[in-house]
């Protein structure tokens, strides 16, 4: 999915550039098993559970097949039909295009309509007109995901198509789902899609496809802003990256920083990373070759694996795959902290302010951090808390279940999870509660007294809202009598 690489800007070294070479010869063994020539599909993953134990297919994936399309796409005709059950690239699109009919996610249309771009495949202008259906309110939010495919789909089909407005509004939404001031893309570009505790938290993915898309939108029409965007999304998540060239799996896009490293992903190392970097690189921006190359020798010399007895290699030629993801090993996989407000004194409509610290600056306690002020002891009981916590919890394990399956559409018939390594930690948070009384009732508020983020109680006027309703039910009448 990379521009033909440019190796006088970007040289590698010799075991780098061996290693890509070994990990391109692997992906041309292992796709055709990833195939199903029934459905002329691909699974979403191929599962084993040991050394011993030989890969099943699991799951199919829309977006994937689009995906090895746009690679293959620089393969020769005979490897071509090797990766693709006998059909050629430009075969292989018409037969996803064909089912645009059916696909409703949006970051599935967009890198079908990419794929026929870059193949400049007749029925481009069908794909064009399917991804545009799916992507006709601007304002609606979307994933940061797939609104990057679909500025990297425009992009790749602007020499054949007129797309120019819907490139406009899908750039300006991508570049503007940024934080002020901050580098990092959030995983949504508006709210609306996801709870308000984890909105903040972005992942690797929501870092390289705006890099990418940026990249190419700056190389098919000049957009400096783009390109500095991009750039500055690249030149962070380096700084971020791990000392043993770990690309980290979640950011918070507030701060621009780290927020949980593991697991680390196989396929960030050898793929996405490079994929990005060397696009933007290609686009002319800086060399990020460097960084490139440590991520690389992590999939050779993993540090979490060194010393680790009968630690297999992340790669594993015979199958023709590589192991998905390696964890700290640290049982706290799912969530390493849920932060619970035990307190009686406010209600839960303000408790959204009273979240979001960033615990990583917590200290041990001292008296003299409450000289002066007024502290509350916990009033939740630990049997009374959990429960909530858990809800919290298993909000983010379906979340990531979804994740896990892929594609366009999700079923989870069941979950069983299991809670470990249980702690319980009293912290005292820093808050300033005030309220004021307006016609003999109380209202509260809040701030937080590390982000400043307020929340709070407000009188109505039912006299306003009455009013407000009867011209709200005026309006829908005239509608209603315009309409026929």
């Amino acid at each position: 999915m990379v521009f033909p690489l440019d190796t006088a800007r970007v040289p590698l070294d010799a075991d780098a550039a061996e290693l890509v070479d070994r990990l391109c010869a692997l992906a041309l063994d292992g796709l055709p098993a990833m195939y199903r020539a029934d459905s002329d599909e691909f699974v979403f993953t191929r599962a084993a559970a040991g050394a011993t134990t030989r890969p099943e297919q699991r799951g199919t994936s829309t977006r994937y097949a689009a995906i090895v399309a746009l690679g293959a796409h620089w393969l020769g005709v005979d490897q071509q039909r090797q990766v693709l059950g006998g059909h050629t690239v430009a075969e292989y699109v018409g037969l996803l295009i064909g089912r645009l009919p059916r696909v409703r996610n949006l970051g599935d249309a967009a890198l079908i309509a990419w794929a026929a771009a870059q193949t400049k495949h007749d029925d481009l202008p069908r794909a064009l007109a399917a991804l545009k259906a799916l992507d006709s309110d601007a304002g609606k939010p979307q994933y940061v995901v797939e609104a990057a495919w679909v500025v990297a789909a425009l992009a790749a089909a602007r020499p054949y198509a007129d797309v120019e407005a819907h490139l406009a509004a899908a750039r300006d939404r991508l570049l503007d789902s940024r934080h002020s001031g901050r580098a990092l893309f959030p995983h949504a570009t508006r709210a609306g899609l996801l709870p308000w505790y984890r909105s903040h938290v972005a992942c690797y993915a929501d870092q390289v496809y705006p890099i990418q898309a940026l990249a190419r939108l700056h190389r098919s029409g000049d957009d400096p802003a783009a390109l500095r965007a991009a750039t500055a999304c690249a030149d962070r998540i380096c700084e971020l990256q791990g000392a043993g060239g770990q690309w980290w799996w979640h950011y918070d896009a507030r701060t621009d920083k780290v927020v949980e490293g593991y697991p680390v992903y196989t396929v960030h190392q050898h793929a996405m990373g490079p994929m990005a970097l060397l696009d933007l690189t290609e686009a002319g921006g800086p060399s990020y070759r460097e960084p490139i190359e440590r991520g690389l020798r992590w999939i050779t010399d993993p540090l979490e694996l060194r010393g680790v007895e009968g630690a297999e290699d992340i790669i594993r030629a015979a199958d023709g795959v590589t192991w998905r993801k390696v964890y700290r090993g640290d049982p706290r996989k799912v969530v390493r902290a849920a932060n619970g407000l035990a307190s009686k004194l406010l209600p839960a409509s303000l408790h959204q302010a009273a979240m979001g610290w960033d615990t990583k600056a917590l200290v041990p306690y001292k008296p003299e951090f409450v000289t002066g002020f007024r502290g509350e002891a916990y009033q939740i009981t630990l049997k009374d808390g959990f429960p909530i916590a858990r809800g919290k919890m298993e909000e983010t394990v379906r979340w990531l279940i979804r994740r896990q399956i892929g594609g366009s559409d999700q079923r989870i018939d069941s979950v069983n999870t299991r809670y470990s390594h249980l702690t319980f930690k009293h912290v005292l948070m820093p808050v300033w509660i005030s309220a004021y009384r307006y016609r003999n009732k109380t209202y509260r508020f809040l701030v937080n007294g590390q982000t400043g983020e307020t929340s709070g109680e407000s009188p109505l006027s039912w006299i306003k809202v009455t009013l407000l309703v009867i011209l709200g039910l005026i309006l829908f009448y005239f509608w209603v009598q315009l309409q026929g």
